[in-house]
């Protein structure tokens, strides 16, 4: 509709726009997330073609993919998929960072798979070794958390950043960067202060369910609502 072409010409000369006086544009980034592909090779074939023909970089910084990676009993398993390897390479290829999404296994139905990692310093060293050969053989700009354990605690939370902080500093010697997705329904990441000097950014969800944001027609409305909590 009309409507929604406006909205999104708004947004995307929002992306666009210069920074602040003062601000270095290495600071800025302009980050996607890409949902599942499902392994389709020409769905991520078609979206490598439309990066391209908008111009790369001048439209991402950095795409945060679904490909399927878990932690699954405190083991890292990688998912291995034809479609991410194709996404990946593509976007690299135009000079875009593309960064794994990481769930823990059975993390959206309760927190025993969380504690598996951050209880046992066993699971945790082996897990941070496998995210930075992951990050290391594939050239990944970063590791990104989407965990929303049920039934989490403060103590999940205070463990949750310990081990990012661990992480991070493997990662940072690759270039590589370290971010979690945030909402207010799961403990372990409802906190931000619990977890953000863990982390280099804390991607908020707070938006994502807009059930009460009917009335919001453009993304700066959405953007103002958003400040005003």
């Amino acid at each position: 509709s009309d409507a929604c072409a406006a909205a999104e010409d708004e947004f995307v000369r929002g992306l666009l726009a210069p920074p602040p006086p003062g601000a270095k544009v290495s600071d800025r980034r302009v980050s996607y997330y890409v949902a599942p592909l499902r392994d389709s090779v020409p769905n991520a074939t078609r979206l490598v073609d439309y990066l391209r023909q908008q111009g790369g970089t001048a439209v991402a910084t950095n795409l945060i993919a679904y490909c399927e990676d878990k932690i699954l009993d405190g083991v890292l398993v990688p998912g291995n998929q034809e479609a991410c390897r194709v996404l990946r390479e593509g976007a690299t290829g135009l000079g875009i960072a593309f960064e794994h999404v990481l769930d823990i296994s059975n993390s959206h139905d309760d927190n025993s798979a969380v504690r598996a990692l951050l209880d046992s310093p066993d699971a945790s060293a082996a897990a941070i070794d496998a995210l930075t050969e992951l990050v290391r053989n594939n050239s990944l700009g970063g590791i990104s958390w989407d965990a929303e354990p049920l039934y989490s605690t403060r103590d999940d939370a205070i463990a949750f950043a310990a081990f990012n902080a661990r992480l991070r500093t493997a990662l940072a010697p690759l270039g590589a960067r370290v971010t979690t997705y945030s909402n207010d329904a799961d403990f372990m990441i409802a906190d931000i202060p619990d977890f953000v000097d863990d982390v280099d950014k804390v991607i908020t969800g707070q938006t994502y369910y807009s059930a009460d944001k009917t009335d919001l027609t453009n993304y700066s409305q959405w953007l103002d609502s958003y400040l005003a909590v």
